[in-house]
C-alpha cells in the first residue's frame, strides 16, 4: 500500500499527480496484511458496500453492515480489500460475479498494516 508520496497522504490522485510529475519523489509504502475467510452466505446477503472502478484488481469495503461476512468473520472492517474468491482473482467485475455464484465463499482479504 502506498501512504505517502512526497508530503501528499490524502489523496490517491494527488499521490499519481506528483508521481507523473516530479522527479525526485519520497514514498512510503506499507506491505499487507493477508487473510482468509470461509463465508458461508446461507440465503443471506453478503452485508457489504464494496466500492471498485472498472481497471481494479481487487474490491474494497466501504461499509460493513449486518449479513454473511459479519456473521462469519465480524473482524473484517472498512478500507480492506477482496483480492481472492474461490481462487478467482484479476479484475473486480470477475470477483463480484464469484461471490454471486456460490454460496460457499473462500475470500482473501488485503489490510494495510500499519
Amino acid at each position: 500500500y502506498i501512504k505517502r508520496v512526497n508530503k501528499e497522504t490524502n489523496s490517491a490522485q494527488g499521490m499519481r499527480d506528483i508521481m507523473r510529475g516530479e522527479v525526485q519523489l519520497e514514498i512510503e509504502i506499507h506491505r499487507p496484511q493477508i487473510f482468509r475467510q470461509t463465508i458461508v452466505k446461507d440465503g443471506a446477503s453478503m452485508g457489504l458496500d464494496l466500492l471498485f472502478g472498472p481497471a481494479s484488481s481487487s474490491l474494497v469495503v466501504e461499509e460493513v453492515r449486518d449479513g454473511a461476512v459479519k456473521r462469519c468473520f465480524p473482524d473484517v472492517q472498512r478500507g480492506d480489500r477482496i483480492t481472492k474468491v474461490n481462487g478467482q482473482q484479476g479484475d473486480s467485475a470477475a470477483l463480484m460475479q464469484a461471490i454471486k455464484a456460490s454460496d460457499r465463499l473462500e475470500i482473501e482479504f488485503s489490510r494495510c498494516a500499519g
